[in-house]
């Protein structure tokens, strides 16, 4: 896939992640993850950190579990 093609496919799956699509979450993750983690990486110097830091990102992306409670 191109660069393009998947700024497009990025920016559409960010567009339905507020109504709680799961999947469009998924496809942001799936196609974002290496690169900032790529990038995360050299800065923080630890594995483990990194991925703290890439989790971080990703969680109020999240939609909540139970809307009600």
């Amino acid at each position: 896939m191109n660069l393009e093609a998947n700024r497009s496919l990025i920016a559409s799956a960010l567009a339905r992640i507020p109504s709680g699509d799961r999947a469009a979450l998924q496809t942001v993750y799936r196609l974002t993850s290496a690169k900032l983690f790529g990038v995360a990486l050299p800065i923080l110097g630890e594995r483990s950190e990194a991925e703290d830091v890439l989790q971080e990102m990703v969680h109020p992306l999240q939609p909540p579990v139970c809307r009600i409670c």
